[in-house]
């Protein structure tokens, strides 16, 4: 048999086994849902020329309640799609705790089975009236409108899924002496999240796992001071929480000034920077004794709930080694506001194919499995977070929780939009495609992983680093 035809035998082994038939039969039955979303965006793009103007609501905060906004104000665009009655029911359960917050009004719809999801650009919101005082009105894109509100360090964000059951858990059963993994629907209001909150702030460290925010950072330093404003308050005083901030730069007098203003987070600077992100992050992954790693890029911004949904689900799932979330993305290269939505259980996806199951910066990932299976290699700059979960997806259970937890920027002159490294780029191309047939060369059994180039590789830009302190 030839050569180039190896690749494609194992793939057939992987691909005719039980459960990734099962799972691709239940993405093809899922057409005709996909269908119909693509049909309602064609009629309300033609019913939007007719109707442009959106529409305000007024819906006060419900009477059993005694935290957050008095009042929220929501402007929905006819092109989402969403019903009044639908948000007022929503917004309701969901009512924010914090009164500075803008909520960002999602259409629900169910998440996919094998690799990530672009859905609709989304236009609608929702704030206090004193937040809406201080932000561009609704005449203005939703992505100038959050550029503006994202500079304002007291203004949380959060994302509300309108119409749907809310955030959706996973729940591993043994079946037939194959890990199956079925979805379990329960919905989180506002108020069982900050309850969440609390108690893990009434534990002690032995009870209540701890955990290490790891910020890789290079760049734009006022980005990075939006994402400490709104990563700061989600730790919690009572635990040995840490936020590890780690500099792949030489730092100047805006960072020093971050480190003054933020100093509840430790700042760290590589000894030799400009080797990439995955250097720091192993650094900081070996630096700290936290039990779970929670991880955030630098120029992008933690949602107001994303450390107490993740840490609630870790903590009621513990067979979990991974997990995720879904993104709102702001393209600033289309500009627009785009919700894109992962599958809930990762390593099932994964299984079927070399996809884009997970957004690793959404992370929090145990840290005893991380180094279990040897930690991030360190001897490229970019996708190596790829690499990182294709080698792991033989060992770890990944999964997303149904709910938009982080907020990613979509920009210039970031390592996926560089021309020589952008996604689709010839040099990642080049690796994609070893790694891919090393892939599915292990998964059929035919190739060891330490002798793939899925094995961690680490040369002298990791071994002759430390991350030291600022």
């Amino acid at each position: 048999m030839s050569p180039a035809l190896i690749p494609w035998q194992h793939r057939w082994r992987v691909l005719t086994r039980p459960d990734v038939l099962g799972l691709r039969l239940r993405h093809f039955l899922g057409l005709g849902e996909r269908v119909r979303e693509r049909l309602r965006r064609a009629w309300l793009a033609w019913t939007y020329q007719k109707t442009p103007a959106p529409v305000t609501v007024y819906i006060d905060r419900p009477a059993h309640l005694t935290n957050g906004p008095q009042r929220l104000e929501a402007h929905l665009d006819p092109r989402d799609g969403l019903s009044t009655k639908a948000v007022r029911q929503t917004l309701q359960a969901y009512w924010p705790t914090d009164a500075v917050v803008i909520l960002i009004l999602v259409r629900y719809r169910r998440p996919p089975l094998l690799a990530a999801r672009t859905d609709a650009e989304v236009h609608s919101w929702a704030a206090a009236p004193e937040v809406r005082a201080k932000i561009p009105g609704p005449e203005s894109p939703l992505i100038a409108l959050l550029d503006a509100a994202l500079r304002l360090p007291e203004l949380g964000i959060r994302v509300v899924q309108v119409g749907g059951p809310g955030a959706v858990l996973v729940e591993e059963k043994e079946m037939s002496g194959e890990e199956k993994f079925l979805s379990k629907e329960k919905i989180f209001t506002s108020t069982e999240i900050e309850s969440a909150s609390t108690e893990d702030k009434s534990f002690s460290t032995e009870t209540t796992p701890s955990v290490a925010w790891v910020v890789p950072h290079r760049g734009h330093a006022p980005w990075l001071g939006a994402c400490l404003a709104r990563l700061v308050p989600q730790l919690r005083p009572a635990t040995a929480d840490e936020a590890l901030i780690c500099l792949d730069e030489v730092p100047n007098l805006t960072t020093r000034a971050l480190r003054a203003t933020f100093p509840m987070c430790w700042f760290g600077v590589l000894r030799h920077p400009g080797v990439g992100p995955f250097v720091a992050r192993q650094l900081a992954a070996e630096r700290t004794t936290c039990h779970w790693l929670l991880f955030q890029d630098s120029d992008d911004l933690p949602c107001a709930d994303r450390a107490a949904l993740l840490r609630h689900t870790a903590q009621k799932r513990p067979a979990i080694d991974a997990l995720g979330s879904h993104e709102l993305r702001l393209d600033y290269l289309t500009r627009k506001v785009i919700p894109v939505r992962f599958p809930l259980n990762a390593s099932a996806a994964l299984r079927v194919a070399m996809g884009h199951p997970a957004l690793f910066p959404t992370l929090l990932i145990k840290r005893a499995s991380l180094l279990a299976v040897g930690g991030f290699a360190t001897h490229l700059r970019f996708a190596l977070d790829t690499h990182l979960l294709l080698r792991a997806s033989f060992e770890w259970q990944m999964h997303n929780v149904d709910a938009f937890l982080y907020v990613r920027r979509r920009r210039t002159g970031s390592l996926t939009t560089d021309p020589a490294t952008a996604l689709g780029s010839p040099a990642r191309e080049e690796h994609r495609a070893q790694w891919r047939r090393d892939f599915a060369a292990v998964q059929a059994g035919v190739l060891p992983l330490a002798g793939s180039s899925l094995a961690v590789r680490r040369g002298p830009e990791y071994e002759l680093n430390e991350l030291e302190e600022l």
